[in-house]
C-alpha cells in the first residue's frame, strides 16, 4: 500500500481530507479497525465501518442540538473520544482535544486551564463524560455563561446524517501545546496539514494493510489523536491503550503486543523506562517482539542510555537496535518531520561539543519537509554546527490562536517554522540537543540543559523525574545561573552526592549550581513533559521546601534526624507526588482514596513507597492502612521486625597496604560489571542448582 503513496508523491492516492480517508476505508471494509483497552482491561473493537456509522449517529445528535463551530472534547474514555472526534469531523465542527480536569484542579476549584481556552475561542461547546458533567457545569458555566456543556452519552440516540462536504484548507482541529516552553498555545491544524504529514510517515514505516500499530499516548495529544488515522490510510489496524492501562498493566501491555503481532509501537523515554523497570521478560512469550518492525521513540530528546537498556532488556524477545525508530516531530508541523526508515539502525555519534557524551539521530527529513539549521542571524549553517531547527512544509500549521480568537502567523516567517529547538546535521541526519530556551550560556560557551542532566544522572544513578536543571538570568550578577531542582528527601547521603556532582561540574566545565532547590514535586505538562518554566516560576515565588545557595554553606550540611525518621512526612511527600497536590493540604487522617486516589494512583503510590522505604508492600497495604497516620504505623511495624546496625571501624594511623583482592560476584566477572548491574537495577541472584544442593 505504501508504494501507492510513493507513486502519488508521498500523499494519499485518493483523498485530500480526513472525511475522504474514512469513506475509502468504509468502502473497502476489510474488517480492520481499532481495538480499545481501558484501565480495567475492557476490550472494545470498532471496524472502520462501525466507527463511521456511530460517528454519523453522534453527528446527527449534534445537528439536532444545533451545535456547530468549535467543540472541546474532555473525555477520559478513548472509545467515546474517538467516536465524538469523528462526529465533529463529519459535521465540519472544529475539534479541540483537551486534557480533562485533573484531581488537584477539581479539589482546588481551579478551572483556569479550561476557562482560558474557552475565553480564547469564544462560544464553544464542551463534551464531557457523564460522571464529570456536573463538575464542569459548576466550574465553567459560572465564569462563561455562554458555554454549552453536553454529556457525550446523550449523543448516542441521534439520527444518522451524511458528512458535510469539506475542503483541504478547512480547519479540522485546534491542538493546545503542552506549554513546556511557555503558556499553552492553540495550534490551528487543517485537513491539508494532516494529509500532507501522514503520507511520508506511511512511506518511511512501509505501512501496509497488515500493519498493527499500538499506542498508549493520551488521546488529547497530537499523536494519540491521529495515529489511528495514519493506520486508516493503509486500511491497517490500531490498538489504543489508555495511559492508565499502560501504567497499571505494563506486563499485560507487552503481552497484548505479542499476541496481536503488533509491528509498530510508540513511546517516549518515560514509557521505555517504565517497561524496563516493571516488566519481567520471563512473563512474556519467547520471540513475542520478533514481528516488530518499528519501536517509535518520540516527543523529546532521546536518551541513548535508556534506549540501550530497553534493547538489552527485551532482546531475548526479538527486539533489535534496527527496530528503534527515533522521530522528531512537533504539533506545529502536524506530526513527524524526520525519522529513520524501517531496517535502518539509528545513527549514534559523539556530541559535537566534545563533552564525551553520545547522541542519537532522529533520522533524515521526510519527503515534503525542508529542514534547515540557522544561526542567531538567521543564516543557514553546515554540518556539525549548532543552530535553531527550521521547517518548511505544507504540513506546517497556519499559526496560533490569539487571546482575541484570531490566528497569529508571526512565528511562521515566509512559511518557515522556527521551532525553538536546537540541533545539528551530520551526514544528512538530524540530531536534537534541546530547546533554545533550555541552553545555558556561560563565558560565551553554550551548554544544553539536557546534557547537564544526563551528566548528573550518570554520576549519581538518580532517575529522571527526581532531578531537573534549569537556567535563569540573575540580574544581581548580570549573568545566567544554574539551578538544580530535587524532588527527593534531603538527607546527608544525598547532600554528599550533590557535593560530588558540584565538584565534578566545576572540574569539567568550570561552573556549578547557584542554588539547590528542594521541591515537593515537579510540574508536568499535559503530554508529560517537564514544565521548566514552572520550576523557575516556583523558585522566584519561593514555592519550594528549601533553597540552599552555594555561597551560604557547604551542600553537605545535611538534614535533621527528625526529618529523616518522620515516616508521616515522608508518606505525605509521596502522596503529594502521586496526587499532584501540596503536602500542606494532606490531612493525616483522611484516606488516600478521598483525595482522588484511584487504582492507578494507588499502584503508583505503592511503587514509590516500596522504593523509598525499601519494602515489598502488597496492594492490600493501601486498602488496610488508608491514611497517612495508619500507613506510617504500618511501616513502623514492618521496620520493627528488622534491626539495623552500623559498625564503626577504627582505622589506625599507620600506613595500610592492600596486597591482593579476590571476588566472586553474582552475574558479573569483575567489580565494574557488578556495579553496572546494580546501576541498571538488574539482579545477579540465581536459583541454586540441584547439583549444588546435593
Amino acid at each position: 500500500m505504501y508504494r501507492r503513496f510513493i507513486e502519488a508523491g508521498y500523499r494519499h492516492p485518493f483523498a485530500n481530507n480526513l472525511v475522504d480517508i474514512i469513506k475509502h476505508a468504509v468502502e473497502v471494509d476489510n474488517g480492520n479497525g481499532i481495538t480499545f483497552y481501558d484501565f480495567d482491561e475492557n476490550k472494545q473493537f470498532l471496524s472502520y465501518k462501525q466507527l463511521y456509522e456511530l460517528a454519523k449517529i453522534y453527528a446527527g445528535a449534534l445537528k439536532e442540538r444545533g451545535i456547530s463551530g468549535t467543540m472541546l472534547i474532555c473525555s477520559e474514555d478513548p472509545f467515546e473520544f474517538n467516536i465524538t472526534k469523528w462526529a465533529c469531523i463529519l459535521s465540519k465542527i472544529v475539534v479541540v482535544p483537551v486534557e480533562s480536569l485533573r484531581v488537584s484542579e477539581i479539589q482546588d476549584g481551579d478551572y483556569s486551564r479550561i476557562l482560558k481556552i474557552c475565553k480564547q475561542l469564544g462560544n464553544v461547546t464542551i463534551a464531557v463524560d457523564s460522571d464529570s458533567l456536573e463538575i464542569y457545569r459548576k466550574g465553567i458555566s459560572g465564569e462563561c455563561p455562554g458555554i454549552n456543556i453536553i454529556n457525550i452519552s446523550d449523543l448516542k440516540n441521534g439520527t444518522p446524517i451524511e458528512p458535510v462536504e469539506c475542503n483541504p484548507d478547512d480547519v479540522v482541529c485546534i491542538c493546545y501545546s503542552s506549554g513546556s516552553t511557555g503558556n499553552p498555545k492553540g495550534i490551528v491544524i487543517t485537513h491539508k496539514n494532516l494529509v500532507t504529514a501522514m503520507g511520508p510517515i506511511v512511506c518511511a514505516l512501509k505501512l501496509t494493510e497488515d500493519v498493527v500499530w499500538a499506542i498508549w499516548s493520551p488521546h488529547f495529544h497530537i499523536l494519540g489523536m491521529n495515529i489511528e488515522i495514519i493506520v486508516m490510510n493503509v486500511l491497517g489496524s490500531a490498538i489504543m491503550f489508555s495511559p492508565a492501562f499502560f501504567i497499571q498493566h505494563p506486563t499485560r501491555y507487552m503481552q497484548i503486543i505479542g499476541e496481536a503481532r503488533a509491528n509498530v509501537i510508540m513511546s517516549n523515554n518515560f514509557g521505555l523506562e517504565w517497561l524496563i523497570k516493571n516488566v519481567n521478560v520471563d512473563d512474556l512469550a519467547p520471540d513475542s517482539l520478533k514481528q516488530l518492525d518499528s519501536s517509535v521513540v518520540a516527543s523529546e530528546v532521546i536518551s541513548i542510555n535508556t534506549v540501550n537498556r530497553y534493547v538489552e532488556k527485551f532482546k531475548p524477545l526479538g527486539l533489535e537496535y534496527k527496530d528503534i525508530r527515533p522521530v522528531y516531530g512537533l504539533t506545529e508541523a502536524s506530526l513527524a518531520t524526520t525519522m529513520t526508515e524501517v531496517n535502518e539502525e539509528m545513527p549514534v555519534i559523539p556530541n559535537i561539543n566534545n563533552d564525551g557524551t553520545m547522541v542519537v539521530s532522529v533520522g533524515r527529513p521526510l519527503p515534503g519537509f525542508t529542514v534547515t539549521i540557522v544561526d542567531a542571524n538567521g543564516r543557514t549553517v553546515g554540518d556539525d554546527k549548532y543552530g535553531e531547527i527550521c521547517i518548511e512544509s505544507d504540513a506546517v500549521t497556519k499559526g496560533y490562536i490569539t487571546e482575541n480568537g484570531t490566528i497569529d502567523s508571526s512565528a511562521f516567517s515566509s512559511g518557515v517554522l522556527k521551532t525553538g529547538d536546537i540541533g545539528f546535521f551530520h551526514d544528512g541526519y538530524l540530531y536534537i540537543s534541546g530547546r533554545k530556551k533550555e541552553m545555558f550560556i556561560v563565558r560565551g560557551h553554550n551548554y544544553m540543559i539536557h546534557d547537564i542532566e544526563c551528566e548528573i544522572m550518570g554520576i549519581t544513578g538518580w532517575e529522571a523525574g527526581k532531578i531537573a536543571v534549569s537556567a535563569m538570568f540573575d540580574s544581581s550578577r548580570d549573568e545566567e545561573v544554574l539551578l538544580l531542582f530535587i524532588a527527593m528527601e534531603k538527607t546527608n547521603k544525598l547532600m554528599k552526592m550533590i557535593d560530588v556532582v558540584s565538584h565534578r561540574l566545576i572540574s569539567k566545565y568550570g561552573f556549578s549550581f547557584q542554588n539547590i532547590v528542594f521541591m515537593e514535586t515537579f510540574l508536568y505538562t499535559g503530554s508529560g513533559k517537564l514544565d521548566r518554566n514552572g520550576l523557575i516560576r516556583s523558585f522566584k515565588e519561593k514555592n519550594y521546601i528549601e533553597s540552599i545557595t552555594a555561597s551560604e554553606k557547604s551542600f553537605t550540611s545535611g538534614a535533621s534526624v527528625s526529618d529523616q525518621n518522620n515516616n508521616e512526612l515522608s508518606i505525605k511527600k509521596l502522596w503529594s507526588e502521586v496526587l499532584g497536590i501540596s503536602v500542606s493540604s494532606i490531612d493525616n487522617d483522611v484516606p488516600f482514596i478521598d483525595y482522588g486516589g484511584n487504582s492507578v494512583k494507588q499502584y503508583l503510590l505503592l511503587e514509590k513507597m516500596n522504593e523509598y522505604f525499601g519494602l515489598n508492600l502488597r496492594s492490600s497495604f493501601i486498602r488496610d492502612y488508608g491514611t497517612v497516620r495508619k500507613m506510617a504505623e504500618g511501616i513502623s511495624e514492618r521496620n520493627s521486625n528488622t534491626t539495623e546496625t552500623e559498625e564503626n571501624i577504627a582505622v589506625s594511623s599507620e600506613d595500610i597496604a592492600i596486597t591482593g583482592m579476590s571476588f566472586r560476584l553474582p552475574g558479573a566477572d569483575t567489580k565494574d560489571e557488578l556495579w553496572e548491574l546494580l546501576i541498571n537495577g538488574k539482579s545477579g541472584v540465581k536459583k541454586v542448582s540441584e547439583k549444588r544442593k546435593a
